[in-house]
């Protein structure tokens, strides 16, 4: 509805970087910023006027679509085929064949992400919305997150503990049908396309599972297997493997940097620039550093201040309040309440993975 805005100090470092360099060289970067819990076909629905939005007759964009905005933007090419407004389309870190974190939270609502971005998303929709509700954390992703079945691998990734052959993800319960059916590959609708792609981490390759005991039965959970082991390969970006992120027939271009660097570097934004065909101007020498700890106050329908202990006020953006690696000590916070029940939610992300939450 063109109300999202990018997440305080994470989202802005991640993206800012590339659309200050595309203004620098000269172009016009239009940000489209999304509701990230929708499938990706339903979010391609709305990219489709924004694609078109300005243009004249004969004029087309080029899109770089990051991690899931690949997804989105090839969603949107399987929508409209031949009559896009599109030149050129680089997907950069994006899970074409899935990402394997995805199995958890579909089949248990069980949060094993270590990029403090997603923890934070992923966090917040559990333990605000689903408790609230009295539903448990499976039935609120599958419910609350559809968008992670269009995660799910589409390759063979659970290993049989007693036979230690690979499941056939054709015969699990947990299926990304979407990318299953999807055809995406040359001609790709007539637009010149390429993959951006990171490795050289430690990438969640497959895992090791038992069957599910009566307990989690009983709770819907772990229909395809419990996992017993991960299973790691230094061929990816740390959250998508390089053979998940690549195309055939693409222009396939692999780098070693992690998911967040493969947009945020200078690095990352040359290989991009090079494949668009644009030259760098000014580019920074700096790269994404992702903060080890957060803490994020959540008031509304309400306005927040938040004093930290040097004295460096923080005000709200839409009654959020995010501080990266906090310091300890007292925190003053003022809450200017919009309604007469406001809510108040702190959490705290700590760099050992344990989040602390109170509402």
């Amino acid at each position: 509805s063109g109300d999202w805005e990018l997440f305080p100090f994470l989202g802005a470092a991640i993206y800012n970087p590339i659309l200050t360099a595309l203004q620098n060289a000269g172009m016009t970067p239009e940000l489209f910023l999304y509701d990230w819990r929708r499938p990706a076909t339903n979010t391609s629905e709305l990219l489709k006027p924004f694609v078109e939005n300005g243009l004249v007759t004969d004029e087309k964009k080029y899109l770089v679509g990051h991690s899931m905005g690949g997804l989105v933007g090839r969603a949107y090419l399987d929508q409209v085929t031949t009559h896009h407004r599109l030149d050129k389309m680089i997907t950069v870190g994006t899970p074409h064949k899935g990402a394997l974190k995805a199995y958890p939270a579909w089949s248990a609502g069980e949060i094993w992400e270590d990029k403090l971005l997603k923890r934070i998303f992923l966090t917040a929709v559990l333990k605000s919305c689903g408790l609230r509700n009295g539903k448990d954390d499976r039935v609120t992703i599958r419910t609350m997150i559809p968008s992670v079945r269009d995660l799910l691998p589409t390759f063979n990734y659970l290993r049989d503990n007693t036979t230690d052959l690979f499941k056939s993800v054709g015969s699990m319960i947990a299926q990304n049908t979407w990318l299953s059916a999807s055809i995406f590959s040359t001609p790709f609708y007539g637009v010149t396309m390429g993959t951006l792609s990171g490795n050289t981490f430690e990438t969640l390759s497959s895992m090791v599972v038992k069957n599910r005991n009566r307990h989690d039965e009983r709770l819907g959970n772990w229909a395809d297997g419990k996992p017993l082991k991960k299973e790691f390969l230094p061929n990816g970006d740390g959250t998508v493997l390089e053979t998940s992120s690549t195309l055939a027939d693409a222009d396939n271009r692999t780098i070693a940097l992690d998911h967040e660097n493969l947009i945020a570097s200078p690095s990352g934004i040359l290989s991009i620039f090079d494949f668009l065909g644009i030259t760098p101007v000014g580019l920074s020498a700096s790269s994404y550093v992702e903060p080890t700890s957060a803490l994020i106050i959540i008031g509304y329908p309400a306005s927040l201040l938040v004093t930290d202990p040097s004295g460096k006020t923080h005000k709200d953006t839409q009654g959020l309040v995010a501080i990266a690696n906090p310091k300890g000590g007292a925190y003053k916070l003022v809450l200017t309440p919009i309604s007469d029940q406001p809510r108040l939610i702190v959490a705290q992300f700590l760099p050992n993975g344990k989040t602390l939450w109170k509402e």
